[in-house]
């Protein structure tokens, strides 16, 4: 089940990081470890991103951590066939629906 602010937050965040240079491979990629929001290729790496969408100054990326990226590995490697010798980056977009739309990136 989708919730508008977060399918928002996506097509911000697919908006942005087009402009960023990368293009977007899939969205919502699932498997039965976890979902990758976005996953997207630039300059022969894959980058697989998630997604945080808020409309108050809540700090969400609390919302993002070890276990989670765990997650998110796991999905890209069961569902990609890749060793995990591929290279890969994980971003994480914090989007701020308050007054001004904010995004945050993160690299890990």
């Amino acid at each position: 089940m989708f919730s508008m602010i977060g399918v928002m937050g996506e097509d911000i965040a697919s908006k942005y990081i087009q402009n960023k240079g990368y293009i977007i491979l899939r969205r919502n990629l699932y498997s039965r470890f976890g979902e990758i929001d976005i996953v997207a290729t630039k300059s022969q790496k894959i980058f697989l991103f998630e997604v945080k969408t808020t409309k108050s100054s809540y700090n969400i990326i609390s919302n993002v951590n070890k276990y989670k990226i765990e997650k998110i590995k796991k999905t890209f490697f069961k569902k990609y066939a890749v060793s995990c010798e591929a290279k890969y980056g994980i971003r994480i977009l914090i989007i701020n629906l308050s007054n001004d739309i904010k995004i945050m990136n993160y690299g890990l």
